[in-house]
């Protein structure tokens, strides 16, 4: 087994398994990428290296930081009357794409999407239509599946949308199926820009959301599943996980990568392994894409 050393950040932070190559990554938890004034919050960084920052420079529509909102874990408070962001969504163009959120909904309404509601592929919305169905579509390609019994409509769930273009889109609530539509067409870009919340004039999102996470590919059932679980071990929701999840009780682990320090032509790394299955484990250093030292354990 060879395990790649690679001098850039995001840093491990943990032994817990952490998604990579993610196109949007909004996380609560993460104070240092909420840039607010007395909790009113202008900025919520992107953490995947993308720059998709979800912004609101007009105080009267920022969201609210709540400190502690999920086992002790800071949340983003949407009012459901006025508070949204402005993000850029245009890498959803012309491809699949695979998006995870941990949220209270209190005000059912599109979690992303377009902001405009101009016709066709350009305007996406995605997220609740009511308090008894989701919505998951662009005009003219709806799809819009009834919410099961599994969504807690008191408390937090972890949902997870599917989109695979021009082939199907697929909904899971707390890592069990809410269907599947064989009718999914091609994502334009965004009308009038992305938003999370206040998508497609069909009104504002209420609730709190403490991470979403978006992926420009359909990711596999063995990813989703993964991903669910991640959520749910940071967020303290494997209660609500479907009790056939892979990881309902059973956590993900990887090695831990710490970089000391990183030159011209040069850095120092270690690296944690947290579990090999009785195999040796090798381990490659790389400075960009040459190989510059290798240890065995």
């Amino acid at each position: 087994e060879f395990r790649r050393v690679l001098f850039r950040s995001p840093l491990l932070q943990s032994g817990l398994y952490q998604p990579t190559g993610m196109s949007l990554w909004l996380d609560a938890a993460d104070a240092s990428t909420i840039t607010h004034s007395s909790n009113a919050v202008s900025q919520w960084s992107d953490k995947s290296g993308n720059s998709n920052h979800a912004t609101q420079g007009t105080a009267a529509n920022q969201p609210t930081l709540t400190s502690s909102g999920l086992n002790g874990k800071p949340v983003i408070t949407f009012d459901g009357t006025s508070d949204y962001f402005d993000v850029n969504l245009d890498f959803l163009a012309d491809v699949s794409h695979s998006a995870f959120v941990v949220l209270k909904t209190s005000g059912y309404s599109n979690i992303y999407g377009a902001a405009s509601a101009s016709s066709g592929s350009n305007s996406l919305h995605v997220g609740f239509q009511n308090n008894s169905t989701f919505r998951m579509n662009y005009w003219g390609n709806d799809w819009t599946p009834t919410v099961p019994s599994s969504l807690d409509s008191s408390g937090f769930n972890t949902l997870s949308f599917i989109w695979t273009k021009n082939t199907n889109k697929s909904l899971f609530v707390n890592g069990q199926s809410a269907g599947t539509s064989s009718s999914a067409g091609n994502v334009g870009t965004m009308a009038g820009g992305g938003r999370i919340s206040n998508v497609v004039g069909q009104g504002y999102l209420g609730g709190q959301m403490g991470e979403l996470i978006i992926f420009n590919s359909a990711k596999s059932d063995a990813d989703i599943a993964k991903i669910e679980g991640y959520l749910a071990h940071k967020w303290g929701l494997t209660g609500s996980l479907a009790s056939g999840h892979p990881y309902k009780s059973t956590t993900i682990n990887q090695p831990v990568v710490t970089v000391d320090s990183v030159g011209s032509t040069s850095g120092t790394a270690s690296v944690t392994i947290l579990e090999t299955g009785g195999a040796d484990v090798s381990i490659n250093y790389y400075y960009g894409t040459t190989e510059i030292g290798r240890a065995h354990v």
